[in-house]
């Protein structure tokens, strides 16, 4: 069993650079997906658990919280395009408070629920205007 610093490579050109503890994943490693895909960060009992990042290959990345292999806790999820959203996450999904950013200077500030805008929240328009008011699975009402 593997225990301390290893590299360990698969047949698919997967790739896993870190620690181990007793032959699984633990402490801090980077992990490269047969896609290019990457994950820095920390594991715990070969899932990702702690702080990390994770990048995709089209150019979103993930900055924050993990709980076996799910965002969970407080993270930043960025886009290529410029969204960018910044706030809690549960079991993989925006829930809690968050600001969601587009491109353009919109913004929504506020509450969401299995990652969609539910409860009290304020859109931003690109001039500052601001409004309030409540939302229902993504949809203002």
């Amino acid at each position: 069993m593997s225990h301390g610093f290893g590299i360990e490579t698969w047949v698919d050109n997967s790739k896993y650079s870190g620690v181990y503890n007793l032959g699984r994943k633990h402490d801090f490693g980077t992990y490269i997906w047969k896609d290019g895909s990457k994950y820095t960060g920390n594991w715990q009992e070969n899932k990702i658990s702690g702080i990390g990042i994770y990048e995709w290959l089209d150019g979103r990345s993930y900055q924050g919280e993990w709980v076996e292999n799910n965002m969970e806790g407080v993270g930043i999820y960025k886009w290529l395009d410029g969204r960018s959203y910044t706030g809690e996450y549960l079991d993989d999904k925006k829930h809690g408070y968050g600001i969601y950013t587009y491109p353009d200077g919109r913004s929504y500030k506020g509450q969401w629920a299995l990652g969609k805008q539910h409860g009290e929240g304020i859109f931003v328009t690109p001039r500052g205007e601001q409004r309030r008011g409540i939302w229902n699975e993504g949809k203002r009402i």
